[in-house]
């Protein structure tokens, strides 16, 4: 069985829009926190805000801030992106992470345009990663295709999964 973390909480509202990262720190504690109650997970998935939250906290793992849960087997993201804010997207960008990662990001998204999902897969390494437009816009598609793609990568990632339930 793997696990998967769907982060849905961010009080951060900041990540996208403003230049600030208000709200990150108290955010980043509510994950931790989710980690230690309900953890461990073999894998993260976020969409949008929390596609970004999901990389951010991968990067905090990686770096020790986060030291209750071992680095993630893989991460899904859809939408994701490098926060505006220079403070966290230098704690995103400084780290290579070296995880398997699977990127959607849609051909008609307004909000997260392709470039900047696509600035992402900086810290996640392109060999590790996978990039794949979807022709929709900014949302996690129900497409066959897209539901395939993501069935093959988390089957390709149970090898490696060994997190057992608790």
């Amino acid at each position: 069985t793997i696990r998967l973390s769907v982060v849905v909480h961010i009080t951060a509202s900041s990540l996208a829009w403003p230049k600030s990262a208000e709200g990150w720190e108290r955010s980043l504690g509510l994950l931790e926190e989710a980690l230690e109650r309900d953890g461990p997970f073999d894998g993260v998935l976020g969409f949008s805000m929390g596609a970004a939250a999901s990389a951010l906290l991968c990067a905090a793992i990686e770096s020790k801030k986060v030291q209750n849960h071992e680095q993630f087997k893989f991460a899904i993201l859809f939408g994701g992106f490098v926060p505006r804010d220079p403070v966290l997207a230098d704690s995103l960008l400084s780290v290579k992470l070296g995880l398997p990662s699977l990127h959607y990001s849609g051909q008609n998204d307004q909000l997260v345009v392709e470039q900047r999902s696509r600035e992402l897969l900086q810290s996640f390494g392109e060999e590790e990663s996978t990039f794949v437009l979807h022709p929709q816009g900014h949302c996690i598609p129900s497409l066959r295709e897209v539901r395939e793609k993501v069935k093959e990568f988390v089957a390709a990632q149970q090898s490696i999964c060994t997190t057992s339930n608790k």
